[in-house]
Formats: structure tokens, sequence, C-alpha cells
């Protein structure tokens, strides 16, 4: 047992020095690399954000997109970095990082990360009292597109899943709501319609 708090504090201080610019998350004490983000995970990342941002403009909550979270200041083994988070407690901001629970939490899903999102980062999430949890799936690759909402009641995820068209309110938040048209790529009608056959 000694052994392996040593070489977990190892690999804290490996995880506290990598390079800036190198994308990583500390889980259970393991450094995990992440890839970066394809055009459309950026894509619908940023509109989340973008919705999210305008909603809180002059509101004491605030979103970070890309932003390191260590989920409990008295648990420095897991370091996560999701897509967005939202938090209303300021106290919780520090120079680099949020120590504690985020109110809302999102992550964009890649074929990669499904394993990693739903079930792995779901338990840190529920463990440390993420109110709102929301994966994302992009794609048809990835299941999509579509939304899980994950809200925490009694200790445990309650399950809502929304479709594209969807206008979905942010439980977490008074009065948001999330418009997931303007979240999806849309495809041009015109590219779905057959083109008319040459003569």
């Amino acid at each position: 047992m000694e052994a392996r708090a040593v070489n977990q504090h190892s690999t804290i201080k490996i995880f506290e020095n990598l390079p800036e610019g190198v994308r990583a998350e500390l889980i259970d004490g393991v450094i995990v690399s992440m890839a970066s983000p394809a055009d459309i995970h950026q894509d619908i990342a940023i509109e989340l954000a973008t919705q999210l941002r305008t909603y809180l403009r002059g509101k004491s909550c605030f979103a970070r997109y890309e932003f390191d979270v260590q989920l409990n200041k008295n648990d420095p083994w897991n370091v996560v970095r999701p897509d967005i988070i939202v938090v209303c407690d300021r106290s919780k901001n520090s120079l680099n990082r949020i120590i504690g629970a985020p109110d809302m939490i999102i992550e964009v899903v890649s074929p990669s990360t499904i394993r990693r999102d739903r079930v792995e980062k779901l338990n840190l999430y529920k463990r440390a009292g993420v109110q709102e949890y929301w994966i994302v799936y992009p794609d048809e690759e990835s299941g999509g597109p579509s939304v899980d909402q994950l809200v925490l009641r009694d200790g445990e995820y309650i399950h809502l899943a929304h479709e594209a068209t969807e206008r979905v309110s942010v439980h977490c938040l008074e009065d948001c709501v999330i418009d997931l048209q303007l979240v999806f790529p849309q495809t041009d009608q015109a590219d779905n319609q057959a083109a008319p056959e040459s003569e």
C-alpha cells in the first residue's frame, strides 16, 4: 500500500509538470493522454459554450472551456479536463484549475472516449457531486446526434435522453435553455435531394 502511495505521488508530480499544451487527465492516479478534438467536436463544444456564456452574462456563475478540474480538494489523484464546465461557487476558481465539483459538466464524446465518458467519468462526477452531466454524441458514429442529460437526485443520476431537434432546459440553471438545433450541424436540404438525371 505504501509503495502504491509513493507511486501515485510520483505520477501526480509528473502530471503537474507536463509541458504546456499537452492534453492529459489524471484518472484515479493514472495519466490519460487526450487526442486533439475533431472539427465536429470543436464546433459542437464551442456552440454549447457560446449559448451558456450568453445566458451567464452578468450572473454569478461562469463557464469554462477545456479547463482543468480537481474534483475534490482532498483528492489530487483525479484531475479532469471536461469540454465545458459551469461553476457557481467562485471560491472554487484558482489560477490554473477549478478545485471542487462544478455544478455542470459537458463532455462531447468521440469513439475512443465513449466508455470513459459513460462509465469512468460518470462515476467520478457522481461521486464528486456534480449536479448535472451532459454526454453529447456528435454524429452517427458515436450514436448521435443526441444528448444524454444526467441530473443528480439523492446521490444517483436521473437519465433524460434528447434528440438533436430539441430545446433542453438546464436543471441547475434557472430558465437556461439550450437549443440543440444550433448545436448540431444541420445537413442542407439541398444535399438530400437527388441530383436531376442528365439527359
